[in-house]
């Protein structure tokens, strides 16, 4: 099993290439899936919209298999306020 600092940089290098637009990543919140089979790791970063004057904050959920490192998905994070 890979330990939570190689997931969370697997989950940010995945963030990095696909929103290459983000800036100021944050590591959030960092779970083992009850199974263990899993790594479950909420990012944000700035992302700047033509619509908003100021940088928005977004929250990505990452589910990173905790065997060997790979992200097999990333969904929305909801926050409330």
């Amino acid at each position: 099993m890979i330990d939570v600092k190689i997931a969370t940089n697997q989950a940010i290098n995945y963030l990095k290439d696909i929103y290459k637009e983000g800036k100021s990543i944050r590591l959030e919140e960092v779970e083992l899936s009850e199974d263990g089979k899993f790594w479950l790791i909420t990012l944000s970063f700035a992302f700047e919209d033509v619509l908003f004057a100021s940088p928005q904050r977004v929250y990505k959920l990452l589910k990173v298999r905790s065997d060997d490192g790979q992200v097999m998905a990333m969904k929305i994070r909801q926050i409330n306020d």
